[in-house]
């Protein structure tokens, strides 16, 4: 079946703060738009929950991981995908960290995982790599083929 025959897209951006981290918000399907995961981290957020329901499929694991990863580290943030498990969904939830390495994955089958993080690594990565000053903002107006 085609998801976006039976669910609609999000209205707005949500951010929150817990044991001051801000904990931003996004899903699955989320996970293929990194200007979504952009827009979090610009709105504060140190970690992004992504609860998912990622269909199993042709490459679908290796897309599932490969996308989490690339939006952490892209974002200078965590990313944490909880994914339902085997046999329709991929399983393998998982938290990325803001340099962009796995700091764990589960398994294919339900499991419960605790993660310990180190906030810290959110402004060494930014130290790292200060995407508020090496962002080229001045180009998504002029290229952007959607806006009007």
């Amino acid at each position: 079946h085609k998801e976006s025959d039976f669910f609609r897209y999000g209205e707005n951006i949500t951010v929150f703060e817990w044991n001051s981290l801000n904990i931003g918000l996004a899903t699955c399907f989320d996970l293929r738009f990194p200007e979504l995961f952009r827009i979090l981290k610009f709105h504060g957020a140190d970690i992004v929950l992504v609860p998912s329901g990622f269909y199993a499929g042709s490459h679908k694991s290796e897309q599932w991981r490969t996308l989490i990863s690339s939006r952490a580290h892209e974002n200078n943030l965590f990313v944490v995908g909880v994914n339902q498990p085997k046999p329709y969904f991929v399983g393998e939830s998982q938290v990325s960290s803001p340099l962009g390495y796995e700091i764990d994955k589960l398994g294919e089958q339900e499991e419960v995982g605790i993660v310990t993080i180190a906030p810290e690594e959110v402004e060494e990565s930014w130290r790292q790599m200060p995407m508020n000053k090496l962002i080229r903002s001045n180009f998504y107006k002029k290229y952007d083929p959607y806006r009007d």
